[in-house]
């Protein structure tokens, strides 16, 4: 029940996001759910904070 509190609700139109986001770089060999973390990050006026190589170079990112 603690984590209630901080879910973050989304819609279909992060989901097309997402899956755009991940065809645009399919190069890059992106998880799906990487790319929806990383879609709700910007949506939701946050840094994407990730270790994963794949986004290092990547716009509003916070590699660690």
């Amino acid at each position: 029940m603690q984590f209630k509190q901080i879910l973050i609700n989304f819609n279909d139109e992060i989901i097309f996001r997402a899956s755009k986001f991940k065809l645009d770089h399919k190069k890059e060999n992106l998880s799906y759910a990487d790319c929806l973390g990383y879609t709700i990050a910007l949506q939701s006026g946050m840094k994407f904070l990730t270790g994963d190589k794949e986004f290092k170079n990547i716009e509003n990112v916070e590699f660690v």
